[in-house]
């Protein structure tokens, strides 16, 4: 991702400042409790409530600015923002989370539609609101989100903000990646001998049927519909490993199965389902350095096919490590009529 400009930095800094005065004032939060994802959210509200410029598009977890460091640490220091190169997530961040979904990028999101400026926007945050008003606006704000469940917030974001062409994708997105979490709570409550909430086989078949929604959105709209392959060669991998699990005897599950699971998440977040985000980030970029971002992105998607079927081949390697992969005869012989019966219902479902 780009670097944040020095007067993008300057903005978010103030920004933060301010967030953490209301955040102190009310005696009903307590700080310990925040996270990337509600700090972001907070930060999304008062940009687009006051217009505040500041690059951005929508990718992996949504629409993002280019920062990393914009999370809970980013409140008790001076500095604020660092306005890093790297990408806005980490492959190997897992800060935060609910249950054993990891982190998304930041949150944060402006109107597309708005005008580029002409010239530098003003670094003093009261040129867009006064201090006094933003106070006031993040101490409505604060106490109505602080308590939500990171994904539950994600699917009611998408629902509320996302650009009409891409929400159902989005949403669906957040749905596998909290079957694929499912899958790991399960595979814990199994090996400390415990009766999981939900059980393989019934997570299994949501991750299937995910799956198959998420090849549906893309493989419908004209602008992504050349990644739905590699996406494919992805998700096939999943749903292999998620069949050869619930192969296994619950009793022979081991922290292993529980690691290549854990793994499969993040190979799915950070390179299945980022293909098609760098196009969407080209796409909905927007703001003083659109241009810049827009030609970053559009560069990353020439080479990242191979970087997504690279990892896949490592992954494999993994998973059958641990057994993991199922042979040609480990595959459940579907009925005609059973076969014929799941297509009439995805087809219905398609139309209505």
């Amino acid at each position: 991702m780009i670097d944040l400009t020095e007067t993008e930095s300057e903005l978010v800094n103030q920004l933060l400042d301010i967030l953490e005065e209301a955040i102190d004032s009310l005696s009903e939060i307590d700080e310990s409790y925040a996270n990337k994802t509600k700090i972001q959210k907070l930060l999304y509200f008062a940009i687009d409530e006051f217009e505040i410029p500041v690059t951005h598009s929508w990718y992996l977890a949504g629409a993002v600015v280019p920062d990393q460091s914009i999370g809970p640490d980013a409140l008790q220091t001076a500095d604020g923002p660092t306005g890093p190169s790297s990408p806005s997530v980490p492959e190997t961040d897992s800060e935060d989370a609910t249950g054993n979904v990891s982190t998304v990028d930041p949150i944060l999101f402006t109107d597309s539609s708005r005008p580029e400026f002409d010239s530098e926007p003003s670094s003093d945050l009261e040129t867009y609101v006064s201090r006094s008003d933003l106070l006031s606006f993040y101490r409505q704000e604060i106490p109505d989100l602080w308590h939500e469940r990171t994904m539950r917030f994600l699917q009611n974001f998408y629902q509320e903000t996302a650009p009409d062409e891409y929400r159902l994708l989005y949403i669906e997105s957040t749905h596998l990646r909290t079957h694929l979490a499912d899958l790991v709570d399960a595979i814990d409550a199994f090996i400390e001998g415990r009766t999981p909430e939900r059980s393989i086989a019934s997570v299994r078949e949501s991750i299937g049927l995910s799956i198959s929604d998420l090849h549906y959105y893309i493989g419908r709209h004209d602008g992504l519909s050349q990644t739905l392959d590699i996406v494919v060669e992805g998700t096939n991998l999943i749903e292999d490993a998620v069949i050869r699990l619930d192969q296994h005897s619950t009793a022979d599950l081991t922290p292993e199965h529980r690691s290549a699971i854990e793994r499969l998440q993040d190979f799915f977040y950070y390179y299945v389902w980022k293909y098609p985000c760098l196009l969407i980030s080209a796409n909905t970029a927007s703001g003083s350095q659109a241009d810049h971002l827009r030609a970053e992105q559009l560069a990353a998607f020439e080479e990242f096919d191979d970087r997504v079927l690279d990892e896949r081949s490592t992954i494999s390697a993994d998973l059958a490590s641990v057994d993991l992969l199922p042979a040609p005869g480990d595959y459940e012989p579907i009925d005609d009529s059973v076969l014929a019966e799941r297509l009439h219902d995805l087809s219905t479902q398609y139309l209505e």
